[in-house]
């Protein structure tokens, strides 16, 4: 019976999480500048330019925290490479950053000197996609029962519904989703 009860969890938990894939699978994430480290001497805005970013995307920043920082702000700060008014702070060097709007997107080192020697990158981030995700609903082995079919049916419909409601959030990404692709449990 016991054993009956842990398979029937299981198999509730993975229809859960095949339901919420298809929002994960729908974005993207990118390592700046594919080069490891953010760091001098590479062109990141050439970077940039071959990349087709999206709302919900992820910009994933890696640099040493004791000598390195990345900073968002405004295009005139940008452009001026100055780090005073910042509208966000990464500093842990493990940084991932959502997109979370459509339009372009400024980043620099706030360390002396570094912006002006090239360490900064514009994002230029487009709308997400106005369809909602395809959503396969998986044939389930005979050996389950209706209801949790009937639930992972009702839960894929909720999601697609959620998407339909606000096509702009189609590809953000919940704390959870997030999570969840950290991890590599889905796509």
């Amino acid at each position: 019976m016991a054993n009956n009860r842990v398979s029937f969890l299981v198999v509730v938990m993975m229809l859960v999480l095949m339901a919420l894939s298809p929002l994960v699978c729908s974005a993207t994430m990118y390592s700046i500048g594919d080069f490891g480290e953010w760091t001098l001497g590479i062109d990141y805005n050439d970077w940039a330019s071959s990349k087709s970013s999206h709302v919900g995307d992820t910009i994933v920043f890696r640099f040493d925290h004791k000598v390195d920082n990345v900073v968002q702000v405004s295009k005139q700060d940008y452009e001026s490479c100055n780090a005073s008014s910042p509208l966000n702070i990464y500093i842990t060097g493990h940084d991932d950053i959502i997109l979370r709007s459509a339009g372009d997107s400024y980043f620099l080192s706030g360390f002396p000197g570094e912006c002006q020697g090239g360490l900064k990158v514009r994002i230029s981030v487009e709308p997400s996609s106005p369809t909602p995700p395809t959503i396969m609903t998986p044939t389930p082995p005979t050996t389950i029962p209706g209801f949790i079919t009937s639930f992972s049916l009702h839960l894929q419909s909720a999601l697609l519904s959620a998407t339909n409601e606000h096509p702009e959030d189609t590809c953000r990404l919940t704390p959870v989703h997030h999570l969840l692709l950290q991890l590599g449990l889905v796509c």
